[in-house]
């Protein structure tokens, strides 16, 4: 194939869709295509399908937006809290994407310290103790905090049959993901899973040029080979967190993923199916459509997250040149979990947080004015404060 036919299938705008593209240009010129691609084109990954070979991807195709990377990375190196809307947010929109029975005052109920009533609120705790558990850097990832997770976040939702066998980190027999009425994916074979799991660990372990796009291919993996009988879904969008979290990306505990993937749902499962297609014609699992899914409707959507973005990169450069105290770190830090765009006083906040003294709270809101980060609204003789939208 001549590299003028080559490039009108790759500029398709469907190119990621092998039956359509084999239905438009022919079986042997999308063969040759094909050909190109493995040759010249595909960047492997160092995790393995269910027949043993390497995943693959498009590396241009799939370039996320350059304004998620400083979102993302934004509040200095380290963070102790999770903003609690966002986390309240991700448990609710995780949960609708798996059909997860709930109710929204009992999300903010269990976020706001309250122990669980009933089987629906466990479930709930389970995912702020998951939340919570990838939050603590100190929680490295490994196969042993990796079961650690799953135990916290997902157990008190199983049925008895979901459980994992005592000594098990991994199911034990095969699962199918069908839509009812269907199947839709089986999960790599249980006899594999230790492997498999291991490799992944591995991966997860080190850095990447492009994290983003590494933390949404450990989200495909995890939902490939389906570790566990339950709970596939909840733990896969959890590692993504966590992986970023571990990276240095601490804004990811102030903004939802999920709730972006639970809007466009309908895309998110397509890109499964579409990987799971396109595999029975290529012969390898080319993740590009899951990874162009995660940059077109999570990533770049997450600039619209933060009014507030130019507050966080000013905080993050004063963290850099040692103009901010511990102290008034962890207030900041407080105010974007508690409150993030809304108002609050200087009383409110020393209630709220709690342990501070007035005079501490007082320094560091003039403090926080006086360099832009907070702005001031008066009401009277009643003054409340903000973060500074852009």
């Amino acid at each position: 194939m001549d590299l003028k036919d080559f490039m009108e299938i790759y500029r398709d705008n469907n190119s990621d869709n092998l039956p359509k593209m084999k239905h438009k240009y022919g079986a042997e010129r999308l063969k040759q295509f094909l050909s190109g691609l493995k040759s010249s084109f595909y960047e492997s990954i160092n995790l393995i399908d269910a027949a043993g070979q390497q995943l693959v991807f498009l590396p241009e195709k799939v370039r996320p937006h350059a304004d998620s990377f400083k979102l993302l990375h934004a509040q200095g190196p380290s963070v102790r809290t999770f903003g609690q809307k966002a986390m309240e947010d991700e448990t609710a929109a995780t949960f609708d994407i798996e059909g997860i029975d709930y109710n929204r005052e009992s999300v903010r109920r269990i976020f706001a310290g309250y122990a669980p009533s009933n089987k629906m609120e466990q479930c709930i705790a389970g995912m702020k103790r998951g939340i919570e558990y990838i939050g603590d850097q100190r929680n490295t990832i490994n196969e042993e905090h990796l079961f650690r997770l799953y135990k916290l976040a997902i157990w008190d939702s199983l049925k008895p049959e979901h459980k994992l066998l005592p000594n098990s980190f991994y199911r034990h027999d095969t699962v199918t993901v069908t839509d009812g009425t269907k199947a839709l994916h089986t999960g790599l074979s249980h006899k594999k899973l230790p492997v498999s799991m291991k490799r992944l660990i591995s991966y997860m372990q080190t850095g990447d040029k492009d994290e983003l796009r590494k933390a949404a291919i450990i989200h495909f993996y995890l939902s490939y080979v389906h570790p566990y009988f339950d709970g596939n879904g909840r733990m896969a969008r959890l590692m993504q967190m966590w992986y970023l979290i571990q990276r240095g990306y601490p804004g990811t505990m102030h903004v939802s993923l999920s709730k972006y993937i639970e809007a466009t749902r309908r895309k998110y499962y397509r890109a499964f199916e579409q990987i799971e297609e396109n595999a029975k014609i290529s012969g390898v699992i080319d993740v590009t459509p899951f990874l162009k899914y995660m940059n077109e409707n999570v990533y770049d959507q997450l600039p619209l997250e933060f009014p507030y973005r130019k507050s966080i990169e000013d905080y993050t450069d004063l963290v850099r040149e040692g103009a901010v105290t511990e102290k008034e770190r962890d207030l900041w830090q407080f105010v974007m979990s508690a409150y993030g765009s809304d108002e609050f006083s200087t009383k409110q906040l020393e209630k709220d947080f709690q342990n501070v003294a007035y005079a501490t709270v007082r320094s560091f809101v003039m403090k926080f004015e006086d360099k832009g980060l907070l702005s001031r609204q008066s009401y009277g003789n009643r003054n409340k404060y903000r973060i500074s939208v852009d």
